[in-house]
């Protein structure tokens, strides 16, 4: 894969890991707000999902920024510059 592939991806999952953050927060606001047990145990088993998302998504950040290092991308990968 090219450099550009693998930095058009690193910003994908940096992305989505934002947004599944997000929803999380927004789903544990909704949770304290909520009385419906329905939409409770939705929101909360949401959030388990999400989490193991993340878990999965920040392994595969980490995978990259590892390669990208090896291909001489250090400087920019540690002042958060990918593009």
């Amino acid at each position: 894969l090219s450099d550009e592939h693998l930095l058009s991806v690193l910003s994908q999952l940096q992305l989505s890991l934002k947004k599944l953050q997000e929803t999380n927060d927004e789903l544990s606001k909704e949770i304290e707000s909520t009385t419906d047990a329905g939409d409770l145990k939705l929101f909360e088993e949401t959030i388990e999902e999400n989490k193991v998302v993340i878990e999965n998504q920040q392994k595969r950040l980490t995978t990259l920024e590892s390669e990208l290092k090896i291909r001489g991308f250090p400087r920019e990968l540690e002042q958060g510059m990918y593009l």
